[in-house]
């Protein structure tokens, strides 16, 4: 993250761009031992946060606004599939993540797992451990992400979740037919818990040209369904995509803002995408466990 050689979204590429917090997510393939393999890249996360000034670990979005007045790019860790939690320790595992730093967890990855259905697999919905995750991760003010997910996951996360549910990195299908892209239904169960969806900057994922124009199309269209408090940013960047035109790395994502602007998004609007809305969703899982009984 600190060298910008070969990476889409390195500390001066943000820095450059003007993003101030990025979240950075731990993945594991299913081969091996996962859970191993999370931990590995966790380690390497956190070594490289205590030898940059200029990034700081937040575990809280009132940490969060104190590394951004002190001028640093921010980092919130999430967990990219359920399946990283390993299969017979997992709950002690989500515990430990947890208190390490972890602040969101995917329930799948393009493949189900214990817990979940996955969009890329035709998987079903939440397993009886899917649900009894939900209401673990409710409790520690984890953050829910179903991006991925099938649309039974979706929704019956979504259904009667008294906290905010996020997809991460998804994009509008009826602005792009593709599988993994949101349903204006699975987009509706969303914004209704006062979650937020991300758009993606994977190309194939936004159709049409594959540039801003495109992003903005997807933004609208989720705006004019649920309003464009829901609508954030989730680039996708050193995620293995293949980028939209103008938008290579963050360091250009300043030009993303301009275009939102230029389609009749007013600033705050867009601050709003750019961080503010994500923020909200995620200040009131995180106060959740502290609410009055």
């Amino acid at each position: 993250m600190s060298e910008a050689e070969g990476l889409q979204a390195s500390l001066p590429q943000l820095q450059e761009g003007g993003t101030n917090l990025a979240v950075e997510y731990l993945w594991a393939n299913r081969e091996g031992d996962p859970r191993a393999t999370v931990y590995g890249i966790l380690q390497r996360l956190l070594e490289e946060e205590a030898e940059n000034d200029a990034l700081q670990l937040v575990l809280s979005p009132e940490s969060a606004q104190r590394a951004i007045e002190d001028g640093n790019v921010a980092m919130l860790i999430g967990l990219e599939g359920a399946h990283g939690l390993g299969v017979n320790q997992w709950r002690a595992t989500l515990f430990d993540l947890r208190r390490r730093g972890v602040a969101v967890i995917s329930l799948t990855w393009s493949f189900s797992n214990q817990f979940a259905g996955s969009f890329g697999d035709g998987g079903g919905g939440l397993t009886e451990d899917g649900r009894t995750l939900l209401g673990y991760a409710r409790d520690i003010g984890m953050m829910v992400d179903v991006s991925n997910g099938s649309h039974e996951t979706i929704t019956q996360t979504c259904r009667d979740s008294p906290v905010p549910v996020i997809a991460s990195y998804s994009n509008a299908r009826s602005i792009h037919d593709h599988p993994r892209n949101l349903t204006d239904d699975e987009i509706r169960c969303i914004a209704a818990t006062g979650g937020v969806i991300g758009l993606t900057l994977h190309q194939p994922f936004l159709g049409g040209e594959g540039d801003m124009e495109q992003v903005v199309q997807h933004a609208n269209h989720i705006a004019e369904l649920v309003g464009r408090q829901h609508v954030a940013i989730g680039s996708g960047f050193d995620g293995m995509i293949n980028p939209a035109t103008g938008l290579e790395s963050a360091d250009k994502m300043q030009a993303l803002w301009r275009k939102f602007r230029a389609s009749g998004w007013l600033s705050e609007e867009v601050d709003g995408v750019r961080g503010e809305n994500y923020f909200r969703a995620w200040s009131e899982v995180h106060e959740w466990p502290n609410r009055e009984q």
